[in-house]
């Protein structure tokens, strides 16, 4: 999954959940994965994803960490 943004002005009303809900369930994937901010880590944990690799990368001086976090599905609970 790349760039799933949910405007300022909608967080936090249940506008993401519902679009990964239905994103989740309208796929034939059995698994996702999102490379997340660190900001954004939390929601994709509530979400039933893991992290399974933190990432830091080096660029002008500067690093920026973010997190690779995954999430297996369980179809039938989709049926």
């Amino acid at each position: 999954m790349d760039l799933f943004y949910v405007s300022a002005d909608y967080q936090r009303q249940g506008v993401g959940q519902k679009l990964l809900n239905d994103l989740e369930k309208s796929s034939n994937y059995t698994s996702f994965m999102v490379n997340s901010s660190i900001t954004a880590k939390p929601f994709f944990e509530k979400m039933g994803y893991k992290e399974t690799k933190k990432n830091c990368v080096h660029l002008r001086g500067q690093d920026f960490v973010n997190f690779t976090l995954k999430k297996l599905l369980n179809k039938v609970d989709f049926i």
